[in-house]
């Protein structure tokens, strides 16, 4: 087995097990300051690896990256208020795909029990809340909210 470390030069995963073809984000910061990190099964691939797999019976919905974020996170919670996938921003999500126009979509989970979540490139850019959960996917068209948080339209 092969242990990886995700670095970006000033923050760093914890050692990551890969047994297999498995997606990987990062979720909230362990006591010495590293991420920690869970997986999810890529279509196709083997799984394996430990932590948390998300199921196709698990809510998600994509996000196009028509702005070139790079990276999505996921930030949510729940109807108290308490945070599912860690302190802001959020969970990284690693899993992609390209529609028809060869823009990257993130794939993006939706924890269980979240009543909210807020996607942004954990940079300073950011949607509005998101609290409809029934749709394939949202686009950013630039309209931006009087607090600067991009406005997302549905699609199905």
């Amino acid at each position: 087995m092969t242990n990886y470390i995700i670095n970006d030069g000033s923050q760093q995963t914890v050692d990551i097990p890969f047994t297999g073809s498995t997606g990987v984000y990062m979720t909230d910061l362990d006591g010495e300051g590293h991420y920690m990190v869970d997986f999810y099964e890529i279509e196709g691939g083997t799984g394996g690896g430990g932590g948390e797999e998300h199921h196709e019976d698990q809510v998600s919905f994509l996000l196009t990256d028509n702005f070139g974020w790079g990276t999505a996170y996921v930030y949510a919670w729940d109807a108290d208020g308490n945070e599912l996938n860690g302190a802001w921003p959020g969970s990284a999500q690693a899993e992609t795909t390209q529609n028809e126009y060869g823009q990257t979509q993130f794939k993006c989970y939706v924890p269980e029990g979240a009543t909210g979540v807020i996607l942004s490139n954990g940079n300073g850019a950011q949607t509005e809340d998101i609290t409809d959960f029934s749709h394939a996917g949202y686009w950013m068209d630039g309209t931006q909210n009087d607090q600067g948080h991009y406005l997302v339209t549905a699609w199905d």
